[in-house]
């Protein structure tokens, strides 16, 4: 077969005809367009993805894919591609409607904002100017929103003409500095929210074994109010009969606002254990008195055992006088004599009487030279010391003792030892009177009072062992147990009166609280001063919540019997009037109910006594407030964020390609 000639206008008109039938033709599908083929509804999700990071680009996905064309060789220039990307974006935003294309916006727009807030890089909803004021985060918002706006509006303008771009950039920066100031108002509003209607919130419950519920918002705040307080109590530094009213004024006033108002299980809980922890509270200070300085001894009844001791003496005196020769009594005359010239009154009379004491009764004017009677008058002076009628004559008796046992100790063996077991067991006797420095401890009147240093000097110098004794004397023990009497008889006069018995006992800074500490040492000071002061508070606190809200409660009453009362005065008003009315009574007690609810819901928290159950609950109240804050950040940064993403966004639809001729044959 001979070859056909070659016909070039043939082949080029053949050439041309499919051409023209390939321009007749769709584009080729891309693999969105062959999934959506197949999976109903994948053209909406191509759509949506297109619009959406455009968006989040600022104009720039479609650019970056017509770039991408030309370098792959699949478009002959960088202008057709990216006509064609812009009308195909054009026409999924037309596909997807303006609700739809508005979502993919905000999408697209939140995306931006979140990176740049987790770069740092943005203001409204950052993590570091959360803890800005909210006026500062509005100006903020405002310029960041006219810079997304501006960026977003220029991003989606095409043209060769660069003043084309201003109008659309002025437009978006308006509206995104519009939006963007007022994301951050929405935003806290959202969070706010949030944070009182407590979603999400720590649950806790008051009782073992009760069924949990949220912290009410309330006790969130004034727990995180009385952080403090809170620790202290965990640390039992409030003692273990603490409840939670007592940890601060917040959490004190909301156990206040917790018991008015109609009764429940919480209220009638709160109040039944403040007032048993009220009422136990003297034998509960007694009980931690007689814990820290064991139980109190009658002072009157020690010194007698003390005084039969000395008087127990007496046959082991008489044994050592019985063998004793004579004694040169011209020693004791002359110093009787030298003490009546420096005497005058009643005084030179007690010396005249003792001296005819001393004498021998059948030869008057001399004085007896046996040991037994000069023993038998020093017991008789001694016996006068002891009497509180004979105070005035005290120096001048303690004088004639001590000449009458200098010379006794002098010419008598074994009577020295003697007298110092029988000092010792005096100077024991002499601290449980009730005018000894241990009775007067907390004494504070001019006449008795005893400053810290003194009474350091007295307890030491009462240690000092007495005559030949080589051991520390019992002195001091004696005054603890006459300062141990004084608690308990002040105590015992005022335990319902806790303020004054912390007073008297307990302000680290008088005083009667050093002189117990030096008696009893610091610790123990310390302890009950932490005793009366957390008790003195439980009562304040039972005297604010219970005592305090019976007025509060006798109001509510009030109100409740006049509405009552006042219920049948809608008979000849209008219908709708009465409607109205109906329909407001009824929304006031449904608020009524619920405000009721999370009284007696706080009530039954307050009311807790156990402490390991407190232990358990506190953490709970403390971490509450702050978890509140933390979803309230989030719900403010999140909806800022959208509100604001979804500004700018609609910049995006701002912006236009401008055609200035006509798409190539086969590009779309």
């Amino acid at each position: 077969m001979a070859d056909t000639p070659f016909d070039p206008d043939a082949f080029l008109a053949q050439r041309q005809k499919e051409a023209e039938a390939a321009a007749a033709q769709p584009p080729a599908p891309t693999l969105a367009d062959k999934a959506a083929a197949y999976i109903p509804g994948t053209q909406g999700v191509s759509d949506f993805l297109r619009v959406g990071s455009n968006s989040a680009t600022y104009g720039q996905w479609d650019r970056a894919r017509a770039a991408g064309e030309v370098l792959t060789g699949g478009a002959p220039s960088y202008a057709e591609a990216l006509q064609d990307k812009v009308a195909r974006s054009q026409a999924a935003r037309e596909r997807l409607g303006p609700f739809m294309a508005g979502t993919a916006d905000a999408v697209g727009g939140l995306a931006t904002g979140a990176t740049l807030a987790k770069a740092g890089g943005a203001v409204v909803g950052s993590a570091v100017n959360a803890a800005r004021p909210l006026w500062q985060r509005i100006v903020g918002g405002a310029v960041e929103g006219g810079a997304h706006g501006a960026a977003q509006a220029t991003g989606h303008t095409y043209s060769d003409d660069p003043s084309a771009y201003i109008k659309p950039a002025a437009a978006g920066a308006t509206m995104g500095a519009i939006l963007g100031g007022g994301a951050p108002a929405v935003g806290a509003a959202a969070g706010a929210t949030s944070k009182a209607l407590g979603f999400g919130g720590s649950r806790v419950s008051a009782t073992p074994g009760g069924a949990p519920g949220t912290v009410p918002a309330e006790l969130s705040k004034a727990a995180d109010a009385d952080r403090a307080g809170l620790y202290s109590m965990m640390r039992g530094e409030m003692g273990p009969r603490a409840m939670l009213p007592d940890t601060g004024p917040s959490m004190l006033g909301t156990a206040q606002g917790a018991v008015p108002g109609t009764s429940g299980p919480g209220k009638s809980a709160l109040t039944t254990n403040l007032r048993t922890r009220d009422e136990s509270s003297p034998a509960f200070v007694s009980s931690e008195v007689n814990r820290l300085y064991g139980p109190a001894v009658t002072p009157s009844r020690v010194a007698t055992g003390v005084r039969e001791q000395m008087e127990g003496m007496s046959p082991e005196y008489r044994q050592v006088l019985q063998n004793a020769r004579a004694i040169d009594t011209q020693g004791i005359d002359n110093r009787l004599v030298g003490m009546l010239s420096d005497a005058a009154g009643h005084n030179e009379t007690t010396i005249h009487g003792i001296r005819r004491q001393l004498e021998i009764p059948t030869n008057p004017g001399v004085l007896d030279p046996h040991p037994g009677r000069i023993q038998a008058v020093r017991t008789a002076v001694r016996e006068r010391l002891r009497d509180p009628g004979e105070v005035a004559n005290h120096p001048t008796l303690e004088r004639i003792e001590r000449v009458l046992t200098d010379e006794l100790q002098d010419k008598v063996p074994g009577i020295r030892d003697l007298d110092s077991r029988y000092a010792e067991l005096g100077s024991q006797e002499r601290a449980l009177q009730p005018d000894s420095p241990g009775s007067r401890i907390f004494q504070t009147d001019r006449a008795n009072v005893q400053r810290p240093d003194e009474f350091r000097d007295t307890l030491r110098e009462a240690a000092t062992p007495k005559g030949t004794a080589t051991g520390p004397s019992l002195e001091p023990y004696r005054l603890g147990q006459a300062a141990r009497a004084e608690i308990d008889r002040i105590v015992g006069t005022k335990k319902n009166d806790l303020l004054a018995l912390e007073q008297v006992l307990a302000n680290p800074q008088d005083y009667n609280s050093q002189k117990l500490a030096i008696m009893f040492g610091q610790d123990r000071a310390d302890q009950l001063a932490a005793v009366l002061r957390n008790e003195r508070r439980g009562r304040d606190t039972f005297q604010k919540v219970v005592e305090g809200s019976q007025t509060a409660a006798r109001m509510e009453a009030a109100k409740a019997q006049e509405a009552s009362s006042g219920s049948s005065t809608n008979v000849g008003q209008p219908l709708w009037g009465r409607f109205e009315k109906l329909i407001a009574g009824g929304y006031d007690k449904l608020m009524a109910h619920q405000a009721d609810t999370t009284r007696d819901r706080i009530a039954q928290i307050m009311a807790t006594t156990d402490p390991q159950r407190l232990q358990q609950i506190i953490p709970q109240l403390l971490a509450s407030e702050p978890d509140k804050r933390a979803r309230a950040a989030i719900v403010d940064q999140l909806v800022s964020q959208g509100f604001m993403g979804a500004g700018v966004g609609l910049a995006a639809s701002q912006g236009g390609v401008e055609r200035k001729k006509p798409l190539p044959a086969g590009f779309r």
